[in-house]
C-alpha cells in the first residue's frame, strides 16, 4: 500500500516550494483524517502558519492528478421513519431515510413538530438527495418512490 508521501511525490503535484513539501504532505494527511480543510490548517499553524486556503489548493491539486470518480450504488430499497425523541422535556422528530440492504443511514432530519409539512418537506428532499427517479404512487395514505435499480420504495404518510 502507497504512503501518502509516496504517491505525493509520483504523481509530481506541488510545482512551488515556499513551504516545505513535508508539510504539505502533512497537510493532506491531516485533511483526509480530519475531513475539514479548518482543523488541518490549525494543526499546521502549530509548526508554521498556514491558511485554510492553501490546504484546501493542495487538496485540490492532490484531486485533480489523483483523478478518482466515485459511483454513486444503486439502492434497490429505501425506508422512511419517524420517531419521537424527549429532550429536557420537549419532543422532538427525527426522520430517517435507511437503505434496507446495507442498513445505512442516508439522511436524517430533526423538527420540533410533527406535522404534515414536516413529512412533506423530508420526504421531497429525499428524491433529490439519493437521485430517486421522481416516480411519486400515492394511494391509501402510502407514497412510493420509483429507485434508479427499478425497485418502489412504498412510504406510510
Amino acid at each position: 500500500m502507497l504512503s501518502i508521501r509516496s504517491l505525493v511525490t509520483s504523481l509530481d503535484i506541488f510545482k512551488r516550494n515556499k513551504v516545505p513539501f513535508e508539510l504539505k504532505v502533512l497537510g493532506l494527511a491531516l485533511y483526509i483524517q480530519l475531513s475539514s480543510l479548518r482543523r488541518a490548517a490549525r494543526a499546521l499553524s502549530e509548526v508554521r502558519s498556514v491558511s485554510k486556503t492553501a490546504v484546501w489548493k493542495w487538496v485540490k491539486s492532490f484531486r485533480e492528478r489523483l483523478n478518482i470518480r466515485p459511483s454513486r450504488m444503486p439502492r434497490r430499497l429505501i425506508a422512511l421513519d419517524e420517531t419521537c425523541v424527549k429532550v429536557n422535556g420537549l419532543e422532538y422528530w427525527i426522520y430517517a431515510a435507511i437503505d434496507v440492504d446495507v442498513n445505512e443511514v442516508l439522511s436524517m432530519r430533526v423538527y420540533s413538530s410533527r406535522n404534515m409539512l414536516a413529512t412533506k418537506l423530508f420526504i421531497k428532499r429525499c428524491p433529490k438527495l439519493l437521485r430517486w427517479e421522481a416516480h411519486v404512487c400515492c394511494r391509501w395514505r402510502t407514497l412510493a418512490y420509483k429507485s434508479p435499480g427499478g425497485a418502489w420504495a412504498r412510504i406510510r404518510c
